[in-house]
């Protein structure tokens, strides 16, 4: 990885191995000194004395003290972990791809560096791969005291149906990658997260979909996730107020050439599919017409972009137009997103 900085490589590649590790445990860090320790402490004490797992940690310019955190880390367990920084700050994606590049497990798991992982998910995910060795490992995830669903059905099956696949997915509308553990085979040259985007997880996961065979889904929650303040996520649709013009163009443009992916790879369109995925794209839309409103509202100077420009995006990733989505939403009775749907196409007339 020739643009990171690279700390006690060498040593953590000639730690003894019995053999290629079985899981790489990826890690972005950015600013996230408050929280690195719970996440790899949360995975050192499950993963144990395998020297079948690595844990690969990208530090993209931290500006507290996350790289020192990570160093110390990698110092402690040098048979399990490696610490590298970028040279320069190149945001989320750059970092995630040169995880890719220096992994050499099996299978990839990406974790965000203030999550955790809950007790058992490790010995799990052990016991699926042995009893099943599928393509994809999904699982749910917990928010607070919450269990959050990330696909339909009873789970604890091996599937191959590519259609039920991608239509739960967006069904559920969880797109993170930290809920997937995937073969390393399934990812090749040609799949890197866009650089310089938000949003690149939709990019990504939707394309990986098609290329995992068969797969597995897991009700017990793996991960627990935790929104931060000062992650990319929330500043780009949470802050109070606010519309941010690059973020919601990345947003309304991630699924740009899906539906013709779908037709390419399945020589049609099915039902089962384009109804969710443009559940999905309307409920976006919803969301960042929104946000756009209440900035306006706040800031009735604000320069912003007409809303036309955003419709027009989504309307053309998805594989029914906004109007159709909305009277879908009526005929399958979502009466929320019906609302919310049809405010949004009344606001791009009222901000044209």
């Amino acid at each position: 990885m020739a643009e990171a900085r690279q700390t006690n490589i060498e040593d953590a590649h000639d730690a003894p191995r019995d053999a290629a590790p079985w899981l790489s445990i990826l890690i972005p860090v950015y600013n996230v000194a408050a929280y690195l320790d719970a996440c790899l402490g949360s995975i050192v004490q499950q993963v144990g004395d395998d020297n079948r797992v690595e844990i690969l940690l990208v530090d993209d310019c931290s500006t507290d003290e996350s790289s020192a955190f990570g160093q110390a880390w990698q110092e402690r367990y040098p048979h399990l972990i490696r610490f590298m920084a970028h040279v320069d700050n190149r945001g989320i994606s750059a970092v995630r791809n040169a995880l890719l590049d220096e992994a050499c497990g099996e299978y990839l798991w990406f974790i965000d560096s203030d999550d955790y992982i809950l007790p058992g998910a490790v010995a799990e995910l052990r016991t699926i791969l042995a009893e099943h060795n599928p393509d994809l490992i999904i699982a749910n995830y917990r928010r607070k005291t919450f269990v959050k669903p990330c696909f339909p059905g009873r789970g604890g099956v091996l599937e191959t149906d590519t259609v039920r696949l991608i239509s739960g997915i967006f069904c559920k509308r969880r797109f993170y990658l930290w809920q997937k553990i995937v073969r390393r085979a399934v990812w090749d040259s040609n799949l890197r997260f866009p650089e310089g985007r938000v949003f690149e997880d939709v990019t990504v996961v939707a394309k990986l979909l098609f290329r995992a065979k068969t797969y597995y889904y897991t009700r017990n929650a793996w991960v627990f996730y935790r929104t931060r303040p000062g992650s990319i996520l929330a500043h780009a649709t949470r802050t109070k107020h606010s519309f941010d013009t690059r973020s919601s163009r990345d947003l309304a443009d991630c699924l740009t050439g899906y539906k013709e992916q779908v037709v390419t790879e399945l020589r049609a369109m099915p039902s089962a599919i384009a109804h969710p995925m443009a559940s999905f794209l309307g409920w976006q839309f919803a969301k960042l017409t929104a946000r756009y409103h209440r900035a306006i509202q706040a800031d009735s100077t604000a320069s912003l972009p007409p809303l036309s420009e955003f419709r027009t995006l989504m309307e053309n990733a998805s594989p029914m137009t906004l109007p159709e989505t909305l009277r879908h939403f009526r005929r399958s009775g979502q009466w929320i997103n019906y609302a919310l749907l049809r405010r949004a196409m009344r606001l791009v007339k009222r901000y044209p």
